[in-house]
């Protein structure tokens, strides 16, 4: 039994061996740890797993090459179904336990790795490679003071090797050392999170995030960093939260310009988005994101002229963008320009034929500008069963046929008889009720037929009138 503990304990002191990347006098890694991937997966490949598994070890504690949880996880799992086969063997057990630990510590599976770990530290209480990876893990998890105690223990166990000079290595790398680095330190912790980004694992990389505000509250980068993390989870408040409670150096900004104007922008207050947007609408006046969000900024502010203008070169540039085209003709309404809109929705409508809404909003226009057969053609396609604005295309037709018969039976009055008066042209329920009662109590006084004196245009009134009252 002695002599097979004893093997054991040998079997993993060889295996540090192979763990260890060269070092030298200084404690700096001598060897490019660059291929130390592709060896770890040569040999996993051949089925080397423990060659592999420590190889894999060593390039997760030497390399920057950031590798996501899935990746990791493929290249081991033909390793880790193998190692746990072997966990049936008594006198290859503990070299498996070992190989499912590193497995478990490279996928940052902690507590696992930790409880398989402490087992095997109870057995071999005098390994120092048992006594390097449980430093390292703690290290990992955040947990530096318990990890440097447990590397401090490490110069005085039998044979220490380099192992002590490996883990002030790591530790110096991670901002950690005798003489911590907070610089070094909070680059490694970013490096973490966005690792967890890049996982997808978001609330993971926010905890992270802001563990490094706790820690560092003076440096903007995690903070930036969060507030992206955040609009990218459609979380505005949260990130509004940390834009506002920032207590940063006052020199320097949390955020860009652009980035803090859209946040104000979602929180409604517009006067500071102008205020954000106007130097850079200077630098880069053609840009069509910024003019935009101005445009849209300037109208919530009603500075509707300097609106009008924006959304006027918005929606020349983009003849088809509806919502564009929309702000225009409220601008220009509001600003006593109304005229200005017909063209634009006249070459709208008919690159775009089938746009009910704009359609309606042209044929209104043009009522308005008391062209009324150019917008009883443009209301009568939409007056078919199915379409959105039927009854108020209906309710329009019928008002300029009214008007159109009313102003057709006063030219047709004797010079005795009262006139009826025109009507002003409007969509209101009060002006139709009040028209078609001139139109049904008819013209005093007139008592021969009104068609045998009318030409063609008299009868095609007539004509409209005769459908209207079916």
């Amino acid at each position: 039994m002695i002599k097979h503990k004893i093997y054991i304990v040998l079997l993993a002191f060889v295996a540090a061996g192979v763990l260890l990347p060269r070092l030298d006098a200084g404690g700096a890694v001598q060897a490019k740890t660059g291929n130390t991937y592709f060896a770890a997966l040569q040999a996993l490949a051949e089925r080397s797993f423990l060659k592999g598994v420590q190889q894999y070890y060593r390039f997760v504690l030497t390399d920057n090459l950031p590798l996501s949880a899935a990746i990791r996880t493929q290249d081991l799992t033909a390793a880790m179904a193998f190692f746990k086969a072997e966990l049936a063997d008594p006198a290859k057990a503990d070299k498996a336990h070992l190989a499912i630990v590193l497995i478990d510590r490279i996928l940052e599976r902690y507590d696992r790795a930790e409880k398989r770990l402490d087992l095997l530290r109870e057995k071999y209480p005098g390994s120092v490679l048992l006594a390097f990876v449980k430093g390292e893990l703690l290290l990992s998890r955040g947990e530096r003071n318990l990890a440097i105690r447990v590397f401090g223990s490490m110069s005085r166990l039998p044979k220490p090797r380099s192992f002590p000079a490996l883990a002030e290595y790591i530790m110096q790398r991670r901002g950690q050392g005798q003489q911590p680095d907070p610089v070094a330190r909070r680059k490694f912790l970013m490096s973490i999170a966005y690792r967890h980004w890049d996982e997808m694992d978001f609330e993971g990389a926010k905890r992270v995030f802001r563990s490094i505000m706790d820690e560092f509250p003076d440096s903007p980068d995690a903070p930036r960093a969060l507030i992206d993390l955040l609009i990218q989870m459609d979380k505005p408040e949260e990130a509004v939260q940390i834009v506002d409670g920032w207590k940063g150096t006052a020199s320097e900004s949390l955020i860009a310009p652009l980035p803090l104007a859209r946040i104000r922008y979602s929180q409604g207050r517009f006067d500071e988005v102008v205020t954000l947007l106007t130097p850079l609408r200077e630098a880069e006046p053609q840009d069509m994101y910024l003019k935009l969000l101005m445009a849209e900024s300037l109208y919530q502010t009603n500075r509707l002229a300097s609106a009008t203008a924006l959304f006027d070169e918005l929606s020349a540039a983009d003849t088809r963008n509806q919502g564009f085209l929309q702000r225009f003709v409220a601008c220009c309404q509001a600003t006593g320009r109304g005229q200005e809109v017909l063209p634009r929705l006249e070459a709208y409508v008919a690159e775009n034929p089938n746009d009910s809404m704009m359609r309606f909003e042209l044929a209104t226009q043009l009522m308005r500008a008391e062209r009324l057969e150019e917008a009883r053609l443009n209301f009568l396609p939409l007056k078919e069963y199915g379409n959105p604005y039927r009854k108020e295309a209906l309710d329009q037709i019928t008002l300029i046929d009214r008007i159109n018969y009313e102003r057709l039976m006063n030219s047709q009055n004797s010079s005795g008889t009262e006139s009826v008066s025109e009507q002003p042209v409007t969509g209101s329920a009060g002006t139709s009720n009040q028209t078609a009662q001139t139109v049904q109590e008819g013209t005093p006084g007139t008592g021969k037929s009104a068609s045998s004196e009318m030409g063609e245009v008299e009868l095609e009134q007539i004509r409209r009138m005769k459908e209207l009252f079916k």
